[in-house]
């Protein structure tokens, strides 16, 4: 990469469940005293120590990612997908300062429930950088979102939906009107929306195609019937995908590691990350529940490696606090 030259990064800011550590639960994965396996050196991921965050907390916040526009090692365009408990503390942790628009890809509050504290830190930090002018010209950020999701913000997040937040309306399979304030579109990734099942309780559920410079990038959680869009989709750069629980539960509406793994295999990526991991709903069964990311990790990649014809694909879990340049 030359000096000079723009470069768009993906940050994991969380890969917890719905509940992330659950109260009262003894298992291997809310074990506060299990102890946590640095993945620096992975192969599938680059770690960039600015960025990264300055600890490696374990399951502490949603499901969430961040796409980084990044020119000579600074930040100059953040878009948040998704902003669910911890995620800002996991904002905080990498010393990012501003988020420039937010995607939500539904309106369960494990990827809402910090958009209050997201709106009001965007709003205190611009009024301390301009304290000549009126607190009422501080510009409102741009929520991307279905109109589904949008009404359940309006309805539980009535005040920052009104006063803090601009909506704007996102339909499956249109891409994303990004880039206003004067930022050049024709410089910021293009970003489809693609509609997905995620059960009866789940209304307006969407997952994201991110393209940039000719690389597909899939942001994929929270489905239990995966997008029929296999063209669109097919032969990405990079999938990051949920995988819930290791064995198939679909009254969780949520995809499993199982079901996911054919997925991947349809979608033929150069690589693959797993996120939104709980296997609680696997107690009693010989495979996932309790299991830490790390046997995870080694389990999802035996069991990808025994699929016949399965594609060279590199996959693992999303750890919080990874970047992946998409390069």
């Amino acid at each position: 990469m030359r000096a000079g030259e723009r470069e768009l990064w993906l940050r994991i800011n969380g890969n917890g469940h719905a509940f992330l550590r659950e109260l009262g639960c003894d298992c291997g994965r809310c074990d506060p005293d299990q102890p946590f396996s640095d993945p620096n050196g992975a192969a599938n991921v680059e770690q960039i120590s600015e960025y990264a965050g300055l600890s490696n907390p374990r399951y502490r916040a949603a499901t969430s990612a961040s796409l980084l526009l990044v020119r000579d090692g600074l930040v100059e365009h953040h878009i948040l997908v998704d902003i669910g408990p911890g995620v800002v503390n996991s904002l905080v942790d990498a010393r990012v300062r501003w988020v420039d628009a937010l995607l939500l890809t539904h309106w369960h509050p494990d990827h809402l429930l910090d958009i209050n504290r997201l709106a009001e830190c965007r709003r205190r930090r611009w009024i301390d950088q301009h304290a000549d002018l009126d607190k009422d010209c501080c510009p409102k950020p741009p929520v991307h979102c279905t109109p589904e999701t949008w009404r359940v913000v309006e309805e539980r997040h009535s005040y920052e939906a009104k006063h803090r937040l601009r909506y704007h309306r996102t339909l499956p399979g249109y891409v994303v009107g990004l880039g206003d304030g004067g930022e050049d579109v024709t410089k910021l990734p293009i970003v489809t929306p693609i509609a997905v099942d995620h059960g009866p309780r789940a209304d307006g559920c969407v997952v994201y195609l991110i393209e940039w410079e000719g690389k597909k990038v899939v942001l994929a959680w929270d489905f239990v019937v995966p997008p029929p869009s296999d063209a669109l989709l097919a032969d990405p750069w990079l999938v990051v995908m949920e995988a819930n629980t290791w064995n198939p539960h679909p009254e969780t509406g949520h995809t499993s590691l199982t079901e996911g793994l054919q997925v991947l295999r349809r979608w033929r990526p150069s690589r693959a990350l797993f996120t939104h991991i709980s296997g609680h709903e696997d107690r009693g069964q010989t495979l996932g529940y309790g299991w830490p990311d790390e046997v995870w990790e080694e389990n999802m990649q035996q069991a990808w490696g025994a699929i016949p014809g399965a594609h060279a694909t590199q996959i693992g879990v999303a750890w919080q606090g990874q970047i992946i340049r998409v390069a």
